[in-house]
C-alpha cells in the first residue's frame, strides 16, 4: 500500500542537486589543499627568516666585540656611575641618572656665571 506512493517532487532534482553538492565539495577540497599548501610554505618562510634573523644578530654582535675598544677603565666606570646613581637614588627617593645629574650640575654653573 505505501510501497506505490507517487514520487516526491525533489526527487527529480537530486540528481542535479548531488552533482552541484559534489563538485562544490570538490572545490573546498582544492582550497583546503591549497590553504595547507600556503600555510606549510608559509611556515618554511617564517623559519628561514627566523634563522636569518639569527645568524645576522650574530654577526653584529660579532663585529660589534671587534670594533668595541678592550678598555677595562670603562667598564669600571660605567659600574661606579651606577653605583653612584643607586645611592643617590637611595638617598633622595627620586630616580636621577648620571646624565640628569650632569644637566644639574650644569644649569648651576651657568646660574653662578650670570
Amino acid at each position: 500500500p505505501e510501497a506505490h506512493q507517487a514520487p516526491h517532487p525533489q526527487d527529480a532534482h537530486q540528481p542535479h542537486e548531488l552533482a552541484r553538492i559534489e563538485t562544490k565539495l570538490e572545490e573546498l577540497r582544492e582550497a583546503e589543499r591549497a590553504f595547507t599548501r600556503t600555510h606549510a610554505e608559509l611556515a618554511a618562510r617564517s623559519d628561514a627568516l627566523a634563522e636569518r634573523e639569527s645568524e645576522l644578530a650574530l654577526r653584529e654582535r660579532a663585529v660589534a666585540a671587534r670594533e668595541a675598544p678592550q678598555a677595562p677603565e670603562l667598564e669600571e666606570l660605567e659600574v661606579r656611575i651606577r653605583r653612584l646613581e643607586q645611592r643617590s637614588r637611595g638617598r633622595t627617593g627620586t630616580a636621577q641618572t648620571f646624565s640628569s645629574g650632569l644637566k644639574a650640575l650644569e644649569q648651576r654653573g651657568l646660574r653662578r656665571s650670570d
